[in-house]
């Protein structure tokens, strides 16, 4: 089947864009039906055979466009209890000694934790009172405040990847008048949030400041649509570091239209940027912000996985995961071993 495409003008960024989850195409017949979105119907090499709050099935589609899978199929358990832990792992392979021994990987994630400072708020308006908030809410006060689990899974932030280390703001005065209370919202799937919260509200607490939060679940927070708060903590993971991802990021989540609404130079800047290439792109725009105090970079966190030597063909991805598909056992052991499971285990949390 053939899909053409017709542009008024040139497009080379057009394959990252059509790469983007709100450009995939769905039958028309299946998009309204009651759970779709939980048992989806694709052309990716496995298939969605169970999808509950427990278990996520996915078994090898034989009729996939590429070479088939190698791994009939793929279990992935969610746990409750693991859930309440605030330090998890991911490992690959059961305990067994004809598998091989262990190995591990880790690297810090393509993205940060961040504050976001709103510029509807009254009291943001004053640049010396943000930069005195990031300031005290800087990730090495907020680090000595928060589980020693946690403080071993994060390293400080100078931008939104680890490798765009901006520069610092020239120092203002110390603000003139303190507010009395900030308004801060997270959303309700991450533990994180409520230690850094907390972190946060110990920090502000000293300075005279209640800081009231507020959690929200993730549709109304990305919707930025709660016009009293002052404060948003939030994270980003991005599949790859094309200039590109912190584009898409930055045009599609509605929450930053909202709070940096009057930020004419960021979105007149990044419309320039994706119709004609030209600097200043993404980077340089987001700094900008940066610069102003209204994004904060916090965090950004370490990636790990385990896999067992005998486990071929695991590679750990932009997200933490590994590529399902790419995985193999040497039939020798899989036949020696008899049924060889994994145990999957998130690290730090759902990102």
């Amino acid at each position: 089947r053939t899909l053409d495409l017709h542009l008024d003008s040139p497009d080379p960024l057009l394959p990252q864009l059509l790469a983007e989850p709100v450009a995939a195409i769905l039958p028309r017949e299946l998009k309204g039906e009651a759970g779709f979105a939980l048992q989806p119907v694709g052309t990716g090499p496995y298939r969605v055979t169970a999808n509950d709050p427990l278990q996520l099935c996915l078994e090898a589609f034989d009729d996939y466009f590429g070479l088939r899978a190698l791994l009939d199929e793929i279990d992935i358990w969610m746990l409750p209890e693991l859930a309440e832990r605030l330090e998890s792992h991911l490992q690959l392979g059961r305990d067994s000694p004809e598998l091989g021994t262990m190995r591990g990987e880790s690297e810090l994630e393509s993205g940060c934790y961040f504050l976001l400072q709103d510029d509807r708020s009254a009291s943001l308006q004053d640049p010396a009172l943000r930069q005195w908030l990031a300031g005290l809410l800087n990730p090495i006060a907020l680090m000595a405040r928060v589980a020693p689990e946690l403080q071993r899974g994060w390293t400080s932030a100078l931008g939104l990847l680890p490798h765009w280390r901006e520069a610092q703001p020239a120092p203002l005065p110390t603000p003139k008048q303190l507010p009395r209370q900030l308004v801060l919202a997270c959303f309700n799937q991450h533990l994180e949030f409520n230690e850094c919260a907390n972190a946060m509200s110990s920090l502000l607490a000293e300075q005279g400041i209640r800081l009231e939060v507020r959690t929200l679940d993730y549709g109304r927070w990305v919707s930025g649509a709660d016009e009293d708060v002052d404060l948003w903590l939030g994270t980003l993971n991005l599949e790859h570091e094309h200039a590109f991802a912190p584009y898409a990021w930055l045009q599609g989540t509605p929450l930053l239209r909202k709070v940096w609404g009057s930020q004419q130079r960021l979105w007149q800047g990044l419309t320039q940027w994706r119709a004609s290439g030209e600097e200043p792109g993404p980077r340089a725009l987001l700094a900008s912000v940066q610069q102003q105090g209204w994004f904060v970079p916090l965090f950004h966190h370490w990636l790990e996985l385990e896999s067992r030597v005998g486990v071929h063909g695991v590679r750990m991805t932009a997200l933490g995961w590994f590529d399902f598909r790419s995985a193999w056992l040497r039939p020798e052991l899989v036949v020696g071993a008899g049924d060889t499971t994994g145990e999957l285990e998130s690290k730090g949390g759902p990102r």
